[in-house]
């Protein structure tokens, strides 16, 4: 790819107005804004003004009825025009150089993906400081994993044309649509890979509510039983498995328990004790997300989910 190839920003949004201008506004404020064939906002069927703030904004927006962020995705990349297409969540916010460094890996022919670093908006909540501990956002946790490597979507860019030869996102994903696109792209392009961009900063406005990190955690476990049931090849269940969960389950439900020993007796500290709480919440919810799919096949709602 030549230094002058062009970029389109594709900006999937559902029920985004309270962020999605100050997304757009640093997207517009790019160093790099002069390559930008695009911006194009996609709004999934949202119930507020989404479409209306990004008009004003004055970038494309198309409405997209089917619900989902593949399809979100999809309409996107069938509009685009530039070589390389950059995704950036609504709820995220770039830092000036993100477009900049983003891109800058695909000088070298081989690169297929790039993606990211991601940070959490100083948090507000215990849900937001749970989730900023752990850093489950950072590609640089997921990039060099062996099994189903790959980088979050909120703040990703590939080559255009190779997505769309593999089929763009699936569309039968309600979550993790980016690791099986991740996936299928470098089985397509086995001579190609995927980089790290650690330059490529943005801030993201995490779950801050104890409900909406139960229902990420239950989605997040259907995406990863929906990967196991469809790439056998890859991976398999099995006891080992199993028992390996049980050990964790159990390992996490009492830890909270000896915290809060170490809190009475003065050697431990709220944070810890908070972070362990609602591990053992982000954990259990996981679980039983992957085992529901895992069994039955379908992505469904959390039960008892207020969202």
């Amino acid at each position: 790819m030549t230094a002058q190839a062009s970029l389109s920003v594709v900006i999937p949004a559902y029920n985004a107005a309270a962020t999605i201008g100050q997304t757009l506004a640093a997207v517009k404020r790019q160093s790099l804004a002069g390559r930008v064939s695009e911006i194009i906002v996609v709004d999934n069927a949202s119930t507020d003004a989404t479409g209306a703030i990004a008009e004003q904004h004055g970038v494309t927006v198309f409405r997209e009825e089917r619900r989902g962020p593949s399809a979100a995705r999809n309409r996107g990349l069938a509009a685009a025009k530039g070589d390389i297409v950059c995704h950036v969540d609504a709820d995220a916010v770039p830092t000036r150089h993100w477009l900049a460094e983003l891109v800058k890996p695909f000088a070298e022919a081989d690169v297929l993906l790039v993606g990211g670093k991601t940070i959490s908006f100083p948090p507000r909540t215990p849900a937001q400081r749970y989730t900023a501990r752990c850093g489950r956002s950072e590609p640089e946790s997921f990039i060099d994993r062996p099994v189903f490597p790959f980088v979050p979507s909120q703040n990703i860019a590939f080559r255009r044309e190779p997505a769309i030869a593999a089929g763009g996102w699936n569309e039968a994903m309600i979550t993790a649509e980016d690791v099986e696109f991740c996936h299928r792209l470098l089985q397509n392009y086995r001579a190609m890979r995927m980089v790290f961009a650690p330059g490529a900063v943005v801030m993201h406005h995490d779950r801050s509510t104890d409900d909406e990190l139960r229902d990420q955690a239950w989605m997040y476990g259907q995406g990863a039983a929906w990967m196991y049931r469809h790439h056998p090849e890859t991976v398999r269940w099995d006891r080992a498995k199993t028992m390996a969960v049980i050990s964790v389950l159990i390992r996490r439900g009492v830890t909270p328990v000896w915290e809060l020993y170490k809190k009475a007796v003065g050697v431990g500290s709220h944070d810890d004790l908070e972070f362990t709480i609602y591990h053992r919440l982000w954990t259990w919810w996981w679980w039983r997300g992957f085992y529901q799919l895992y069994h039955s096949g379908e992505f469904r709602p959390r039960p008892c989910s207020r969202s």
